[in-house]
């Protein structure tokens, strides 16, 4: 579904906009003592990684992170309207507090990395399961718990559920987002999640993520290190560190041009090298399904298209409209997102130009019409895209 319709009268169909995604691992296992603790319980801070200021604590990482998206969208809303821009924005992350009767220090020089591709993250298989959960779920984030077993099979994409499922993580202990600041371009979430150490002797050889602590998939990964399948031997006493490094590759890097309903319209990515690229978060969110970029930027008929990492320039604009999102379709991996003007939105002489749209976890667009739109305070004016998502291949 994408389309203009201005006024209920007639419609203007635009083309899909889709975009990839794909998960990367790397595993470290380690040894620590214990020391005594607070007796007091974990503690999961929301920090503002500009000031390293607290502004938020949880007793769970599921609702830190509920909260560290609303208070990003806001933060990013903000920025946008007083700098212009969101080059150098500020960014909320997630670190945990231990409080538990008995701590953890790392015992210096023991950690090792056991699973990862030539030191960097080994790639893993996003399931058709979770495709899916990126377009139902609607609070818990698909990415919310990692499961690690012992099965050998290789992944399919109609896995489910690990092969033999083992245990589930402890503790998370960093959540942070960014974005590659070069081509290739992606926005990237990237988690720790603690194992404490097993109290036996044990072997791992699958790893997963889900929304559950136990099967509904949203990745598994055959355990492997320098591109082969390993079985990772966890002394009784060692702990593992996984890191899941979440990707969302942007859609139309280059100007894609069509001409539709007597329009010429050219579509570009837009800041794909800030962390509004659109930072993976398949869980849409019942208050900021989108993140919290509630509406879109409209800019006058004098305004031309930005680079790939800017915004649209060469005219005023105006940060308005609301948003909607029509049921999800079951098995169509895309959603459906209608921005709406009001009459007393958006109305330049000589109509729109530009627009910009977009944010987490969808990538932000620009996109220029010819001739500009005609919007007076007599017209509403309904924009509607279709976001699609799928599988990125990596090598």
């Amino acid at each position: 579904m994408s389309y203009i319709n201005l006024l209920k009268t007639r419609e203007l169909s635009l083309g899909k906009l889709n975009h990839k995604m794909s998960g990367h691992i790397k595993i470290d296992k380690f040894r620590g003592r214990e020391v005594p603790g607070t007796g007091t319980p974990d503690k999961v801070l929301i920090l503002h990684y500009m000031t390293d200021q607290v502004v938020f604590e949880a007793g769970d990482f599921s609702t830190a992170e509920s909260k560290r998206q609303e208070l990003q969208a806001e933060l990013e809303h903000g920025w946008r309207n007083n700098q212009g821009t969101l080059k150098g924005c500020p960014r909320y992350g997630i670190e945990l507090e231990p409080g538990k009767p008995n701590d953890m220090i790392e015992v210096s020089g023991s950690r090792r990395l056991v699973a990862s591709f030539f030191e960097e993250p080994f790639p893993n298989l996003i399931t058709t399961n979770g495709r899916e959960l990126r377009g139902t779920l609607t609070t818990t984030y698909a990415n919310a718990y990692c499961q690690i077993g012992t099965g050998t099979a290789t992944e399919a994409p109609g896995d489910t559920a690990l092969g033999t499922y083992d245990r589930t993580y402890d503790s998370i202990v960093t959540s942070v987002t960014g974005a590659q600041p070069s081509a290739p371009y992606y926005g990237w979430q990237r988690i720790v999640y603690r194992f404490n150490p097993p109290g036996t002797n044990d072997n791992y050889a699958e790893i997963g993520f889900a929304p559950a602590s136990v099967g509904n998939l949203f990745s598994r990964a055959r355990i492997k290190n320098a591109g082969v399948p390993t079985t990772i031997a966890v002394d009784a006493d060692e702990w593992l560190d996984v890191t899941y490094e979440l990707r969302q590759y942007p859609d139309h890097l280059t100007v894609t041009s069509t001409t539709v309903d007597g329009y010429d319209v050219d579509i570009l990515a837009s800041l794909v090298n800030s962390t509004f690229t659109g930072i993976v978060q398949p869980a849409r969110g019942s208050r900021y399904p989108t993140g919290g970029h509630t509406a879109l930027e409209s800019f006058g008929p004098l305004a031309t298209l930005g680079l790939v990492t800017a915004k649209p320039g060469g005219d005023l604009n105006k940060y308005e409209g609301d948003n909607a999102f029509p049921s999800y379709v079951p098995s169509s991996y895309e959603q459906d997102v209608v921005y709406s003007c009001s009459i007393s939105q958006s109305n330049f002489t000589g109509g729109i130009g530009c627009i910009y749209f977009g944010g987490t976890p969808f990538p932000s667009y620009q996109v220029k019409f010819d001739p500009p739109i005609p919007k007076t305070a007599s017209d509403v004016l309904d924009i509607g895209w279709t976001f699609a998502w799928a599988i990125a291949t990596i090598p």
